[in-house]
């Protein structure tokens, strides 16, 4: 079935929205109906019609209806509902994979199931060559992680499973080429049986390409140690300055207790994560952090080597300074220890130097998801223990 979808913010695009019957991934088959037990336990038509459903959960059905791809951005934006009464995967999530198409059935290297597309049959081809990424999940009460099976195909799995008439919405971002045919798959590991839903798309270079900050982050509370990474998963290099410059400041989560930070007023509220949840913080201090130990590596797929350094300014302020841009997917991890960080604050590393330009400006770098977007990807934040 073909569906045309339009938005008046996306460019119009056909694209195509296929279910085979079937379960999601590792959904296994179950086909005994389970009897109800013989019990001396009174048991009325609520009990009854309880027992009948546990005992006769089934596998679901996955619908792609709503999913997009957005040609001004790059994104590709997957809705997935459960739209199979009484049923459940066997694990606790769901799964779906990022794959290349062709229209070539001898190239399919992961199946012959035929996928129609606008019309033409293609086959799943093969793994992407390039990296795959989430932006923020568009519904927070589901968590979202992406990894990659044995043979680099990119897979990203949904927390908890979706119960009927459930859906998730989240945002793909991934180094394909323009003009190629790609799926997202639910189910894809069980081609053989035809048991899978898909959505397909057409890439094409976006037309309005921006950069985007993801940043992530662990503090281990035992040794002190910070580690943060930032990736750039969008479409262009980060900044056309020289430098990318990192601000490291303490935040507060009362606004009546923040204060002005440089060009950042007093008040300025800041989205965060804190322990998985989104939070609000405001800028409250900064100084000179004692940053020792500090550690750099990344992840480059055109072989850059990144240089990452720490900074003070004249006035003693910690900043963390990258002396290049960075480019599509690529990446940089520092890991370090402050000697003066204060047991029981709570610091905020932020990838695009918003002390520097206040709220006058969305940092360095116009991102598609940018500093002061509620919530934003370009924060860590960790409190001292």
């Amino acid at each position: 079935m073909i569906r045309k979808v339009s938005n008046a913010k996306k460019a119009k695009s056909d694209i195509n929205n296929f279910h085979r019957p079937g379960g999601g991934i590792g959904a296994m088959r179950n086909g005994r109906i389970q009897s109800i037990r013989a019990t001396n336990k009174p048991y009325g038509k609520k009990e009854l019609e309880a027992d009948r459903l546990a005992g006769s959960v089934t596998t679901p059905d996955y619908s792609f209806a709503g999913s997009t791809f957005n040609a001004e951005t790059g994104e590709v934006i997957i809705k997935m509902t459960n739209t199979k009464f009484n049923s459940k995967a066997d694990q606790s999530y769901d799964s779906v994979s990022v794959v290349e198409l062709t229209y070539n059935q001898s190239e399919a290297s992961l199946g012959n199931i035929p996928m129609d597309v606008n019309g033409t049959t293609y086959y799943p081809k093969s793994a992407l060559s390039g990296d795959v990424d989430l932006m923020l999940p568009m519904y927070n009460n589901y968590e979202n992680t992406v990894t990659t099976t044995s043979n680099g195909t990119h897979t990203i799995q949904n927390t908890p499973s979706l119960l009927h008439n459930d859906s998730v919405i989240f945002r793909i971002m991934g180094q394909f080429v323009h003009g190629g045919l790609y799926a997202v798959i639910q189910n894809s590991a069980d081609y053989s049986t035809g048991d899978y839903s898909y959505y397909a798309f057409q890439y094409t270079a976006p037309t309005i390409p921006k950069a985007d900050f993801k940043v992530s982050g662990e503090y281990d509370s035992s040794s002190g140690e910070v580690s943060i990474t930032i990736k750039n998963i969008g479409t262009v290099k980060t900044t056309k300055n020289p430098y990318c410059y990192f601000n490291l400041f303490e935040v507060t989560k009362e606004e009546s207790s923040s204060n002005k930070l440089q060009n950042l007023d007093a008040g300025t509220p800041i989205s965060t994560y804190i322990d998985n949840e989104i939070k609000t913080v405001y800028p409250f201090s900064m100084d000179n952090y004692g940053i020792t130990d500090f550690i750099t590596t990344s992840s480059s797929s055109t072989n850059i080597n990144y240089n990452v350094v720490p900074a003070l300014t004249s006035s003693q302020h910690s900043y963390i300074r990258l002396t290049q841009e960075l480019q599509p997917f690529d990446s940089v991890t520092i890991t370090f220890k402050g000697s003066n960080f204060q047991s029981g604050s709570t610091y905020l590393f932020n990838a695009d130097e918003i002390l520097y330009w206040g709220t006058t400006q969305d940092g360095d770098t116009h991102e598609l998801i940018d500093d002061y977007h509620h919530p934003t990807n370009n924060n860590f934040s960790f409190t001292v223990v």
